[in-house]
């Protein structure tokens, strides 16, 4: 019995479509498709079918001009189809250099290595095509450098950030002429702390030492104090830049006219180069007290608002009050103003004034006591100064304004108003003369009674005065007592 053959199994053709593109996704219509271990060409095109036998293997290699060859292992497992990409021979690399802020850096240039390879904050440059890394660093004054690394196989782009160098300023604040209160020193005052503030600005950045709070004020927690040096890293540049200093703070001698309860403020400003590390000493010095923008002595106004401030060079916001006050009269005196002949007019009283009335500020606050009776009317008087260099000599006449008849029965206190230090100009020993200034009938019914034998007359003078203007400095702390000044107790005691 023969033996029959078997049949053969028949190979199944497989096709696999290869496609050619670019990064872009675009068809590179001018790419040749080679057996890469023959070098044989397959086809030319973007698209190019291969058949082979089923379970076939093939290496291919796509090349084109302006592009790196690519190689694909293909397997003619089914119909399928594969696209190969190729990469630019020459890839386009797209870069920004930035700070860190995002911002481009003006004269900032591109390397590779230490190659310009561009120069700018931004644009395109071309590379060899290679697939082992390459180092682009920017580079421009006063930055740090900054690197980035890539693989230069395809078209891409990077941004190099760079941060700023920086200098160093060893900063020094310094009163001149002044040295500031010890800030461990913690005794107060009626109305504030004894404390001292330092405010310094270095460009666009400011720090605040209070020596009431638990934080250091300076960069990086450093104190700010007078003397004593503290750091600032700012960035570099081939600039200049201003570092001011306004300086709070209670004098340690003590303020001229008030001893230690008047904060003064200092000002000063210095110029540091950019370029390089420097030391700087900030010198401060004393603003005027009515130009400070400050409330020097906590009372009545800030600046010219206060009333002891006459100029903004003034450098004491403070004002001294002063008075004198006595009585008058004798066992034997009546007297009186009415509008009877001979009664329009009478002495009221006499006194040396203090020297410092000469500077009093605004009106002189003065009183006298006067009885007058109700239902009679007419009963208005004013009140004549006579001043001069000495008792003999008051030739200067001046006259208050009218006090009304206010309707008052019995003794009461007339506040008297228009007398200024003009009154006194020629000196300050003066009497003064109650004047009827009535319209009432002449039946004396309508008197104004300043003193009897059984009650010594009242009169009271108060006014304000600027210090500056009257004493030498440190008046209050070296002299104990001088003529014509009223100094009870100390020198709050005097002081707004």
């Amino acid at each position: 019995m023969g033996v029959k053959a078997l049949p053969q199994p028949k190979n199944t053709d497989v096709t696999v479509t290869i496609t050619i593109k670019n990064e872009s996704n675009e068809s590179v219509d001018t790419a040749t498709l080679f057996n890469d271990d023959t070098n044989d060409e397959i086809g030319s095109g973007s698209s190019i079918k291969i058949t082979k036998d089923e379970g076939a293997q093939l290496s291919v290699r796509a090349e084109a001009d302006g592009y790196h060859p690519q190689t694909r292992d293909v397997s003619f497992n089914k119909d399928k189809s594969i696209t190969i990409t190729l990469l630019a021979d020459n890839p386009t690399i797209s870069y920004r250099i930035e700070d860190s802020d995002e911002a481009l850096i003006d004269n900032a240039d591109l390397y590779i290595a230490d190659t310009l390879a561009h120069t700018g904050a931004s644009g395109d440059i071309t590379v060899d095509y290679n697939q082992s890394d390459i180092t682009l660093c920017g580079r421009s004054q006063n930055y740090e450098e900054g690197c980035e690394q890539i693989t230069p196989d395809h078209d891409q782009s990077v941004t190099i950030t760079m941060h700023r160098e920086t200098v160093k300023f060893t900063i020094t604040p310094q009163i001149n002429g002044e040295d500031a209160i010890d800030p461990k020193d913690d005794y107060t005052f009626d109305k504030f702390d004894k404390k001292t503030v330092y405010k310094v600005t270095v460009g666009d950045s400011t720090y605040t030492e209070r020596f009431d709070d638990q934080v250091n004020g300076g960069p990086n927690g450093q104190k700010i104090i007078e003397g004593q040096s503290f750091t600032v890293n700012y960035p570099q540049s081939n600039q200049s830049i201003d570092i001011t200093t306004r300086i709070a703070y209670f004098p340690e001698r003590g303020h001229t006219y008030s001893e230690t309860n008047f904060v003064n403020i200092a000002e000063g400003s210095a110029t540091a180069d950019l370029s390089g590390d420097s030391d700087v000493t900030l010198s401060a010095d004393l603003v005027p007290a009515c130009s400070d923008g400050y409330d020097n002595n906590h009372y009545d106004g800030v600046d010219m608002d206060d009333p002891a401030c006459s100029s903004p060079d003034d450098d004491v916001e403070l004002l001294k009050s002063h008075g004198s006050s006595g009585r008058f009269g004798s066992s034997t005196y009546y007297g009186y103003v009415s509008s009877e002949d001979g009664h329009e007019k009478t002495n009221i009283g006499g006194t040396e004034f203090p020297g410092d009335i000469q500077y009093a500020l605004g009106e002189v606050t003065a009183y006298w006591q006067a009885k007058t009776e109700a239902g009679e009317g007419g009963e208005a008087f004013k009140v004549e100064f006579r001043c001069g260099a000495s008792d003999n000599s008051q030739d200067d006449i001046n006259t208050s304004e009218v006090v009304p008849d206010d309707g008052s029965d019995g003794w009461h206190d007339t506040y008297v108003h228009g007398i200024t230090k003009e009154f006194f100009s020629s000196g300050t020993h003066c009497s003064y003369y109650a004047v009827y200034a009535g319209d009432g009938s002449k039946d004396g019914n309508n008197d104004i009674i300043f003193a009897t034998p059984e009650k010594y007359g009242v009169v009271s003078l108060s006014w304000d005065f600027p210090p500056e203007d009257y004493f030498e400095p440190y008046y209050w702390k070296n002299q104990s007592k001088a003529k014509g000044s009223k100094r009870a107790g100390s020198i709050s005691d005097l002081a707004h």
